[in-house]
């Protein structure tokens, strides 16, 4: 599975609906793949991406009708809410980051580099 993440010719609203103007154009990706010791509650979750010469955007969406959301500040535990990831791998070789939001937009970040930690 190829995902193309086209360029934004603005700075895309973060605040904006997932089929807003702003994030119309861009192809939409379900996630499929969950943590295997997760509960099995599998909600419908989507993504978008841009990019431009000052960052990379995204936007999730997920339907739910269980969550938890307790996390309040920067690199918070938010793996212990209902969150999202996304991992970026920036090098060959220097392990990849991983992003974790809540459904406040809490972020948890770390440069792992050990994936079998």
């Amino acid at each position: 599975m190829g995902y193309l993440i086209h360029r934004a010719p603005v700075p895309p609203s973060l605040q904006a609906g997932f089929d807003s103007g702003d994030w119309k154009e861009c192809g939409t990706i379900r996630v499929a793949c969950f943590r295997p010791e997760g509960s099995g509650h599998q909600p419908e979750t989507r993504f978008k991406l841009q990019y431009d010469d000052r960052g990379l955007y995204g936007l999730f969406s997920v339907r739910d009708r269980f969550v938890r959301c307790v996390a309040e500040r920067f690199q918070d535990m938010v793996c212990c809410d209902s969150c999202v990831e996304f991992f970026v791998r920036p090098a060959v070789g220097l392990g990849y980051i991983n992003f974790e939001f809540n459904a406040s937009g809490i972020l948890l970040a770390q440069h792992i580099t050990d994936r079998n930690r």
